[in-house]
């Protein structure tokens, strides 16, 4: 053996391998054996290689084989996870050897693992006896799992025998087996269970377990047991090939062991309808398709089929509940569900092409009537099969300073107990820049609707049977539009803003729908799209628009930032205020003479109500929306919406709301989250119906949030339950 250096200084040793990287060794004190090829080298050591850094305070390590053995104080870290030991025995090439009295720290999923001895099989895999794991720091963790055997693969799961958990230093469960995933990334296992207990549910557990099937689909499935009603059972499927091709199947079953069969049973019913629940079987089914078809088509496939009218008002909250569902379909897919009182379902298939200024549609409706298919010897609920719809948007007319434009759409309707047959709607348009100005746009459009009905059976009705087989419907309409903009750009240096810019755009719209005698024509109220019935239609609408925009350049960081100039200089737009008017004078009721034309029949109210609309966002702590409409003839509002949110730096927050419809709806209310002290919260919501002096629904709790671990019980009190619900998360555990 060969004294390298021993002076007591930190000296530096370098060596090649088959690696394109070297591998580097310092140390206080180093000597090399030639024939073996192997370093011996004590007082602060430490090896590099890549990701691979090892210090320890003595060190034997062989260049050529890489196996290396290490004494007192012995830390090893690979791409972020730390193994810390007494001593060390391990090839260091191939990351398997033996650790005694040794921790690892998984960075990524922030897990500690401590055992007297850990066996590294591979660069992946750990193996530990007697082993103790948790994701809190310091040395006395708020929880710790104990087992007999853990054995961990990166990017996999940890697989733990005989294991126990353990609250400080009180055992509080026992298992013989238990698997979790030890990664962030999507991976099988169990996720954190919902508990509750309400009157109408009993005690409650909803226990979701999370299958990551492949690199693009995952499923979740759901044991919701409650104590009063039974198991249900759920599966949600999800797929995702890319942002224009993804989708999502959700469905539930439920056998249930109440029933709303009448007085006896009339607890387990709700008021919003007039029919009971005699049904045990209870499911939901619910699905959203997107995808990208060949020749440019889209396609979209909308399912939602349950068993009963109650169902979505009984199981509105939880993992698979339907506002759960509603904020899934809105995030993932950009559209939501009819609502949950809603006993008409909709089901659809949709077929898309948008080409350069054309757009053709074609689509399958099927609306499924809850009532009328449990409760009705008759359903006479219309479908759309098909409905195609080819629309162009403006064009222009060769060189002339004219547009057209078409809408122009087919229907199949079809009802089982009612009327059946096709409708043909075109709709032809002109539009004319009468003038055009930096400061006044004068446009004016003319339209031409023809409307064909043929009718394969009518309702079943008298006055809709005399009606002829075959109709015709000719109809005009005629708009002029006045557009102006004006704005002001001021400035103001500060810390918030650089300039403000003020907008103010009038806007005149006067439309014209002459009176034609419609009676004769098919109803067909299922078919809600505004073509059956066109009203006469004589009116001048004012509008009155006002912007106000922040512009901010940030500022250059100088020559030294790591920023990216021209990323710093861009500027920022940020529009804190939008406020709008809008009016409407009726000509022909300001022209009626005699009370039956009037829109009430009681006297002349020739100009509609006034609205108003405000959005304000001074700041990222305080905004305001509200849309007002004013009657001056009966010197009220007619509805009345308000919101109003403040928030501050440590996400506290406060919201107001408060809604009025006349002669339907007046309500308040508010929620709140409050952030007290190191991780701990409460929160609130309330909202009170003014109209008959009853609380809609009254909850809150508050949320313990540590480092490793939190804890959050609710409280819900609406019309129709109580509930009381705990989560618990144990973090570093999936």
């Amino acid at each position: 053996m060969n004294p390298v250096l021993a002076d007591g200084k930190k000296y530096e040793v370098q060596f090649k391998t088959d690696s394109l990287t070297p591998w580097r060794m310092s140390a206080e004190e180093v000597s090399y054996n030639s024939k073996t090829r192997e370093y011996r080298a004590s007082g602060h050591v430490v090896i590099q290689h890549l990701e691979k850094t090892l210090e320890a305070d003595s060190v034997v390590f062989n260049a050529r084989t890489k196996d290396t053995s290490a004494e007192g104080h012995v830390k090893l870290t690979v791409a972020g996870d730390v193994l810390t030991a007494g001593s060390m025995t391990m090839n260091l090439e191939a990351e398997r050897g033996t650790l005694k009295d040794s921790r690892i720290f998984l960075e990524e999923s922030h897990l500690y693992i401590k055992g007297k001895q850990i066996e590294k099989s591979d660069a992946f895999t750990y193996v530990v006896e007697n082993a103790e794991l948790t994701s809190c720091d310091g040395e006395e963790p708020d929880w710790r799992v104990t087992g007999k055997k853990v054995e961990v693969t990166l990017d996999g799961y940890a697989f733990v025998k005989h294991g126990r958990l353990w609250a400080g230093e009180i055992p509080v469960f026992y298992t013989p087996f238990f698997v979790f995933p030890v990664k962030l990334q999507r991976q099988t296992g169990l996720l954190i269970p919902n508990f509750g207990f309400s009157r109408r549910k009993g005690f409650e557990l909803d226990l979701p377990l999370f299958w990551a099937i492949n690199g693009y689909s995952d499923a979740t499935l759901y044991e919701h047991s409650m104590s009063r009603r039974g198991n249900k059972l759920g599966m949600e499927y999800r797929y995702f090939l890319d942002d224009h091709s993804r989708g999502t199947l959700k469905m539930d079953y439920l056998n249930d062991r109440e029933m709303d069969n009448g007085p006896s049973g009339g607890e387990w019913g709700y008021g919003h309808d007039d029919y009971l629940r005699p049904n045990h079987d209870r499911f939901w089914a619910r699905l959203k398709l997107d995808h990208d078809l060949p020749a440019d088509f889209s396609g979209r496939l909308d399912l939602d089929l349950v068993s009963d009218q109650d169902y979505l008002i009984e199981f509105r909250d939880g993992y698979s509940g339907f506002n759960q569902t509603q904020d899934d379909f809105r995030k993932d897919f950009s559209r939501t569900l009819d609502m949950y009182e809603d006993p008409v379902r909709t089901n659809q298939l949709n077929l898309n092409k948008k080409g350069s200024g054309y757009s053709w549609n074609n689509s399958l409706k099927w609306y499924d009537n809850i009532i009328a298919r449990r409760y009705l010897d008759e359903n006479r609920t219309l479908q759309n099969l098909p409905r195609i719809q080819f629309d162009m948007l403006k064009q222009p007319v060769a060189r002339m300073p004219l547009y057209y434009s078409l809408n122009s759409n087919y229907t199949y309707f079809f009802s089982q107990d009612g009327a059946s047959g096709n409708r043909m709607d075109l709709y032809p348009g002109v539009s004319v820049p009468v003038f055009s100005s930096p400061f006044l746009t004068v446009e004016s459009f003319m339209g031409a609707r023809e409307t064909l009905w043929r009718m394969n059976q009518f309702e079943k009705d008298p006055s809709e049977q005399a009606k002829d087989q075959t109709t015709f419907r000719h109809l005009y309409d005629f708009n002029m539009n006045f557009r102006s903009e004006a704005f002001r750009v001021y400035e103001r240096k500060n810390d918030s803003f650089d300039r403000v810019k003020h907008v103010i755009s009038p806007e005149i719209v006067y439309t014209f729908i002459p009176h034609v005698d419609q009676e004769e024509y098919p109803s067909l109220d299922g078919l809600m799209d505004g073509i059956n019935r066109i009203e006469e239609t004589n009116q001048l609408s004012f509008f009155l628009t006002q912007y106000l925009t922040l512009k901010n350049v940030l500022k250059d960081p100088g020559e030294n930032s790591q920023i990216p100039k021209k990323e710093t200089l861009a500027p920022v737009y940020s529009q804190i205020m939008r406020f709008s008017l809008e009016q409407t004078l009726d000509i022909n009721e300001a022209r009626a003479s005699k009370p039956v034309d009037y829109r009430n029949e009681r006297s002349k109210q020739p100009f509609l109500p006034l609205v108003a609309d405000l959005e304000l966002i001074p700041s990222d702590f305080f905004s305001i929306w509200a849309v007002t409409s004013w009657s001056y003839y009966e010197n009220k509002l007619v509805e009345n919406n308000i919101e109003l949110d403040l928030r501050n730096h440590r996400e506290d927050r406060l919201d107001f709301f408060y809604r009025y419809t006349e002669d339907a709806l007046e309500a308040f209310g508010a929620r709140s989250t409050l952030n007290l002290y190191r991780g701990f919260s409460v929160f609130g919501r309330f909202e009170h119906n003014l109209r008959n002096n009853e609380n809609i629904e009254t909850g809150g709790g508050f949320n313990y949030d540590t480092q490793c671990w939190s804890f959050e019980m609710q409280y819900s009190d609406k019309e129709d339950d109580r509930k009381v619900e705990f989560f618990i998360n144990l973090k570093g555990l999936g």
